[in-house]
C-alpha cells in the first residue's frame, strides 16, 4: 500500500521529510480514533514538506493539516473545491470517500432539495449516504486508481443524483 503511495506522491512532485516529536504524538492520537497502522508508519517517515497539489482533483495534506481536519473520517486530502477526501476508519478496508463540503458542513444534521427538502441526523450511515467511494479495493484500490488516472471526483450535483 504505501510503498506505491510514496512513489505515486513523488512522481507527482511531493518531498518528503520524516516526522517531527509533534507529529508523531498527532499521529498517535489519529491511531486511537483508527488511523491504519500502516498509514501511520508510513507518515512517520514520509511527511509531505507541502501540500501537494495533484492536476485539478486532489490536494494531499502533511501530519498537521490531517489532525487539524476532524478525526471522525481522517481526512488526507481534499478536492480542489474543498470537498474532504477521507478514510473511513469505520469499515476495516479503509475505503475512500469524497465528503461535501456542502452537504456535511453543519455537523449537525444533513440538508439537501430533490424534490422537496431532506433533512437527515447528521450519524454515520447519513455521512456514508452522501459521502461517495472513489475507489473499490480500499486505500490500496484508491492508489491504483490514481496511477490509472481513474480516481475522479463528484460535484454536489452527481451525489445528490445517486441519493
Amino acid at each position: 500500500m504505501t510503498d506505491e503511495f510514496l512513489t505515486f506522491l513523488k512522481d507527482n512532485g511531493g518531498s518528503f521529510r520524516k516526522a517531527a516529536d509533534d507529529e508523531l504524538k498527532k499521529l498517535d492520537k489519529l491511531s486511537e480514533i483508527g488511523l491504519p497502522d500502516s498509514f501511520k508508519k508510513f507518515l512517520s517517515q514520509h511527511v509531505l514538506n507541502n501540500e501537494l497539489k495533484f492536476e485539478d482533483e486532489y490536494v494531499f495534506y502533511g501530519i498537521d493539516r490531517m489532525y487539524e481536519e476532524n478525526f471522525d473520517y481522517v481526512p488526507f486530502a481534499s478536492t480542489l473545491d474543498g470537498d474532504a477526501i477521507c478514510i473511513d476508519i469505520h469499515d476495516n478496508t479503509y475505503p475512500v470517500r469524497q465528503c461535501s463540503h456542502d452537504l456535511l458542513s453543519d455537523e449537525e444534521e444533513i440538508s439537501y432539495y430533490k424534490k422537496e427538502m431532506i433533512t437527515l441526523n447528521f450519524n454515520y450511515e447519513n455521512v456514508i449516504k452522501v459521502s461517495p467511494l472513489l475507489a473499490d479495493g480500499g486505500f490500496d484500490g484508491f492508489v491504483e486508481a490514481l496511477k490509472k488516472e481513474e480516481a475522479g471526483t463528484y460535484s454536489v450535483t452527481e451525489i445528490l443524483a445517486n441519493l
